[in-house]
């Protein structure tokens, strides 16, 4: 394998092949630094690329990420017959970048909360913890002595 293949097409939507955390560094130091990221990460979103690290960004990042413009009013995965066409939603979403440029990693938090808050639920299973802790009711009275009038 060359080493631009293992540095953005090493994740596959499978994802049975393990990633070397080293590899994927240096992609996304050489993504940050790169004058057409934005493009890059906009085209991913919008033609909605399923494998490797385009943008500075992983598949789950990139999902996040066209959520958020969503959110704000971006049609970036709308295919529907009043969407935009492909080359206005790029546009869009490309100017929603520029307008956001802390978006990215708002994305890369987003996913990164989910994975820990997924491991710990995984690890809780493995070791027979509850998952989530139940808040106690208070059991109903079984008299209504000592109990005063409520009008």
């Amino acid at each position: 394998m060359r080493w631009r293949d293992r540095l953005w097409t090493f994740e596959d939507s499978a994802r049975d092949d393990p990633v070397d955390p080293l590899w994927r560094t240096v992609a996304r130091r050489v993504c940050e630094e790169c004058p057409v990221r934005r493009q890059c990460l906009a085209d991913a979103i919008v033609d909605g690329v399923q494998w490797g690290l385009l943008g500075g960004l992983r598949r789950d990042e990139r999902r996040q990420l066209a959520h958020l413009a969503e959110e704000d009013g971006v049609p970036v995965r709308d295919r529907s017959a009043r969407s935009p066409d492909r080359r206005q939603r790029f546009r869009l979403l490309l100017a929603w970048l520029r307008a956001h440029p802390d978006a990215v990693e708002s994305a890369r938090d987003r996913v990164k909360a989910r994975r820990h808050a997924e491991g710990e639920a995984r690890r809780r299973r493995e070791r027979g913890a509850p998952t989530r802790a139940r808040p106690r009711t208070p059991s109903p009275p079984t008299s209504t002595a000592g109990m005063r009038p409520l009008f």
